[in-house]
């Protein structure tokens, strides 16, 4: 009888000091949630943004300034989380305020991981006979590209010169791929079409047409 009497005895002195613990713990604010745009030359070499926070406090709208370091690399998807620096309401601490990056698209460059992609247009004249060019870096540089000759297939990998990794502490790659420009005037005559394609098909390695 006597460990039935403490067994139901413990629980209700347990559930009291609940009870009592409970007014003090005040209930908290959603989080509110922004994008925080970045360039890809912002996550190449690193910045600082300014954002302007606005949200009620005493029943008046009041706006405070905030600096967010971006890191060399970050990815989308990172976030910044200002602490309690929502909405104030009676009774309720204030929710965090939360930045979720995002990287706008670039004209010129693809992200994949910590490797960045560009095409590079050239003629089909080049392509045959050999490419000398250069590309322009997401912090200026120029990179100068050449190959004897290049196909849709051919992809040059230029190695450190992609987005830095927090993981490694070194950079990705930098790929570059090509678009061969075919000439559109003057056109080609089916005579010249059968030259060329005389001359291209035995590097298809038979999937070309026969």
């Amino acid at each position: 009888g006597g460990m039935g009497g403490a067994s139901f005895g413990g629980m209700p002195q347990q559930q009291q000091r609940q009870q009592q613990q409970s007014p003090g713990i005040q209930a908290k604010g959603q989080p509110v949630f922004h994008p925080l745009n970045v360039t890809l030359e912002d996550l190449y070499s690193g910045c600082t943004k300014k954002v302007r926070i606005t949200v009620t406090k005493r029943g008046q709208k009041a706006s405070s300034d905030k600096s967010i370091s971006i890191r060399q690399g970050l990815k989308d998807g990172s976030k910044f989380t200002f602490e309690k620096e929502g909405d104030e309401q009676p009774g309720i601490v204030p929710g965090d305020i939360v930045f979720t990056l995002t990287t706008r698209p670039h004209d010129t460059y693809e992200r994949r991981g910590d490797d960045l992609m560009t095409t590079v247009p050239v003629t089909l004249l080049d392509a045959m006979e050999g490419v000398r060019t250069s590309v322009t870096t997401l912090d200026g540089r120029s990179l100068p590209i050449e190959s004897h000759s290049v196909t849709p297939e051919t992809e040059i990998v230029i190695p450190q010169e992609g987005m830095y990794s927090g993981k490694t502490k070194r950079r990705g790659n930098l790929i570059v791929k090509f678009l061969i420009q075919f000439p559109s005037t003057p056109p080609l005559n089916q005579s010249q079409r059968d030259q060329i394609a005389d001359i291209i098909r035995p590097n298809y390695n038979g999937f070309g047409k026969k």
